[in-house]
């Protein structure tokens, strides 16, 4: 069996999901950790040919694994082949599976937001309640927190409507509610999510004047803005990455530096220079992350969210890097590939 997904391991109840190739080709397989009980979940494309998509993620909701079949369709799986099924029959596109209270939300590849309860053939399509008559829209971006799902949606009619606006959803059969019209960018329109803190969202926003910088919104229109415009002018900021920690957003700044925000201007900062935030995770009391330095050297990185208490713990060299970090008998893993050495399995305390 070949493990093409690198580090791409979902853990699930009582079992972690990977996808492996073997004679019948790419499929969803989990273990519990031994040979036994590594198994191929199910043959979805019975023979030789794919199932899944050899990079595609699973989201574990309340104990069960969702993935998509290498034609797009959702299905859900208990770690049986018995207890594992079909759940739509509308193709889902690679954004993701987005929870909320007894739902879930996922986009359609025509960029439709669709919601299901989980039921075999249960899905269908969630129409926003106040959009006018002979209107259309597209999803450009979907996050979902406690209580809200937010979807930043283009409206249109392919004659004189274009509209960018942010939407809020509760879960309940009449909560779509539009928060706030954003400024239409006449180019191409990319607007995504990064992360919710404190029923606060955290979004790629943009204004004519300010192009595209950091915006949050509380989910009301007065409370909808940019937080700092951190490239003064027209001129865009890049923001890729982000994480959360201390009710703070720890993101990388133009492929740069690294930043720091608690939803303020004068609260986003720049927490560490040249060396820019990748991924990271909280372990003991301090915030950890791998950041790439303008060289290329990858380094790891201890932060307490300010800029006294952050500093860099290791060089780690010409590196390429996984998306996760592992804590383990009171000790933070991590896996990184060396230029020189190959894959190798860094570790700290």
């Amino acid at each position: 069996v070949r493990n093409q997904s690198g580090d791409r391991c979902f853990t699930c109840g009582n079992y972690v999901y990977f996808t492996a190739k073997d004679s019948l080709g790419e499929e969803i397989w989990r273990t519990d950790g031994t040979p036994g009980g590594t198994i191929r979940v199910k043959d979805l494309n019975p023979g030789s040919g794919d199932g899944v998509l050899e990079h595609d993620p699973v989201w574990c909701i309340n104990g069960i694994a969702y993935f998509r079949s290498i034609s797009g369709l959702l299905w859900k799986t208990n770690g049986t082949e018995t207890g594992t099924s079909q759940v739509t029959q509308s193709f889902v596109a690679q954004g993701g599976l987005w929870p909320l209270k007894d739902k879930m939300y996922f986009v359609t590849t025509n960029q439709t937001l669709f919601v299901t309860s989980g039921a075999v053939n249960a899905e269908s399509q969630l129409y926003l309640t106040t959009i006018e008559s002979g209107l259309f829209y597209k999803v450009l971006a979907v996050e979902a927190g406690l209580d809200y799902i937010y979807t930043i949606i283009n409206i249109y009619n392919n004659v004189d409507v274009n509209r960018i606006e942010l939407w809020r959803i509760d879960g309940t059969a009449n909560g779509s509610q539009k928060v706030r019209e954003l400024p239409a960018n006449p180019g191409y329109p990319f607007y995504k999510f990064f992360k919710i803190i404190q029923n606060k969202v955290y979004f790629y926003g943009w204004d004519p004047t300010h192009g595209y910088e950091l915006w949050s919104s509380d989910g009301t229109e007065a409370g909808t803005s940019m937080v700092a415009d951190l490239t003064p002018g027209t001129n865009s900021s890049q923001i890729y990455y982000s994480s959360v920690y201390n009710n703070k957003l720890i993101f990388d700044f133009n492929n740069s530096d690294t930043y720091v925000s608690d939803g303020t201007a004068s609260g986003t900062v720049k927490l560490l220079g040249s060396i820019f935030h990748f991924v990271g995770r909280e372990y003991q009391n301090s915030f950890y992350y791998l950041g790439i330095q303008n060289s290329g050297q990858v380094s790891l990185v201890k932060t307490d969210g300010t800029v006294p208490g952050t500093q860099v713990i290791d060089n780690l060299g010409q590196s390429r890097f996984s998306d996760e970090f592992l804590v383990i008998n009171n000790k933070l893993l991590f896996r990184y590939e060396d230029s020189v050495a190959g894959v190798e399995l860094g570790i700290t305390n």
